[in-house]
């Protein structure tokens, strides 16, 4: 395949006479279906884990200075959800 001497390079033509093997439009949709679904997990943890921080970074300041009460933080989280 490799046909240059001093600088490796692929000829396009040897390139377009190989054989590609093929599943089938089957097994490629399956994938498809089982891929979508991760993406869409991963979204909404993506999404979960960013409301959880804006409400960890909302009530700890307050917990910590004493400003709000457990009960009142879980108020508000609640809220926040």
């Amino acid at each position: 395949m490799n046909t240059d001497a001093a600088v490796p390079g692929l000829n396009r033509n040897n390139v377009y006479r190989l054989e590609l093997a093929w599943c089938g439009n089957g097994i490629v949709d399956a994938f498809d279906l089982v891929a979508t679904t991760h993406r869409e997990k991963i979204k909404a943890n993506s999404d979960e884990f960013y409301t959880l921080a804006a409400t960890r970074d909302l009530l700890l300041p307050k917990l910590m200075s004493g400003e709000i009460r457990l009960k009142d933080a879980e108020k508000i989280a609640g809220e926040v959800a």
